[in-house]
């Protein structure tokens, strides 16, 4: 079962709206403390010490894409409050991320879909080699971002999180490489000891004890040949049939409970530095 493009896009917005919420919410915390630490003693750091670039090289730190913050000119921590509906899209807060230029976007797109498609129609069962492609819906996503990274601030995420889709990061090797065998998927996905059976696919994105696939496969009881999405995880794996239950799944995975942060001080923000 695929979703229409209009299914997608309303699963998409409440996805990035949720994250982006979110997100704001840990920044609400974090900004203030990075805002309002004090100096540190005469002698704790070198004389020429800037605290004013070391607050904004904490906001750096938690969020990441800080050439974005420095191209617009943010130059105090408070003011990515004060711009964020502006700015939470162009910095990943939204669990999202979008190439800026539409020329480099549409080049990137090309090579990611050729390269998958291609490995996809060398790699695959013979049975399924002439009807083997991107799935419809997919191409559908990519129309709207460029890659999902789930949750989180970048600090916590790339220490915690997976990537559902690393999206247009990497060149057309590594894409190539991203493609698996039948055999290649059943090292990792245990749905072929339920009487599935896999035709091909690849790895969308991973990140500790996470990989997400998209499988192309048949039921036990159904004739007929789809795209699922398959997580696999160290214990068990999830699997969805559309895009927007692989969504609705990410906007919460692992996501950071607001509520059990422990009281965040002046040197826990220096430590973010040092």
């Amino acid at each position: 079962m695929y979703s229409s493009p209009a299914d997608i896009l309303a699963a998409l917005n409440e996805y990035r709206s949720y994250i982006a919420a979110e997100s704001r919410r840990a920044l609400d915390i974090f900004v203030p403390f990075i805002t309002n630490a004090q100096e540190p003693e005469e002698g704790d750091f070198e004389d020429d010490f800037d605290v004013e670039k070391q607050r904004m090289e904490v906001l750096k730190q938690l969020i990441g894409y800080d050439t974005v913050l420095d191209n617009d000119g943010i130059t105090a921590p408070a003011e990515l409050l004060e711009r964020y509906d502006d700015l939470a899209p162009r910095l990943g807060l939204d669990g999202t991320f979008i190439i800026d230029a539409d020329d480099e976007r549409s080049r990137k797109q090309d090579e990611y879909f050729s390269a998958i498609e291609e490995a996809l129609k060398l790699k695959c069962i013979e049975e399924v080699r002439g009807m083997i492609a991107i799935p419809e819906e997919f191409r559908s996503l990519a129309e709207h971002v460029d890659g999902l990274h789930g949750p989180g601030l970048e600090y916590w995420r790339s220490k915690f999180q997976y990537a559902a889709w690393w999206g247009l990061i990497e060149d057309c090797e590594m894409y190539s490489r991203r493609v698996k065998t039948p055999d290649e998927l059943t090292q990792w996905l245990s749905m072929t000891d339920m009487g599935w059976t896999i035709g091909g696919g690849w790895e969308l994105g991973e990140g500790p004890d996470a990989i997400l696939f998209a499988v192309y496969c048949r039921r036990p009881e159904d004739d007929g040949w789809g795209w699922r999405y398959v997580l696999s995880r160290e214990y068990g794996e999830e699997l969805f049939e559309t895009i927007p239950e692989v969504l609705v799944w990410n906007a919460h995975f692992r996501e950071h409970d607001l509520s059990k942060i422990p009281e965040f001080g002046e040197d826990d923000m220096w430590c973010l530095m040092f």
